[in-house]
């Protein structure tokens, strides 16, 4: 069997190839349902950038559906993690 049929395979199994899905408890996410400490303890360097960029591009995305934002404090207690207080985060208006 090669690499990619066996990728296949852990993907039908976990999640039926759902991309976005999420299990064991909020510890396990995306098609393949690894655990993020699968993935401190195995992803190579480059696989953390990579994240890294795409969680930035996101993060730009979700600012602009939730458009207008008074500030990215109230961006941040309102969406990017309800019920957080962040009085550290500027008050300022996020542009675009």
């Amino acid at each position: 069997m090669t690499s990619q049929k066996a990728w296949t395979l852990v993907k039908l199994h976990e999640s039926n190839g759902k991309l976005d899905a999420i299990g064991d408890n909020g510890r396990a996410g995306g098609a393949g349902q690894m655990w993020w400490s699968f993935r401190k303890d195995n992803w190579p360097a480059w696989g953390w950038n990579v994240l890294e960029m795409l969680d930035g591009l996101a993060f730009v995305a979700c600012l602009a559906k939730h458009s207008p934002i008074t500030s990215l404090r109230e961006f941040y207690e309102t969406v990017y993690n309800p019920g957080s207080k962040a009085p550290d985060l500027p008050a300022e208006d996020v542009e675009f």
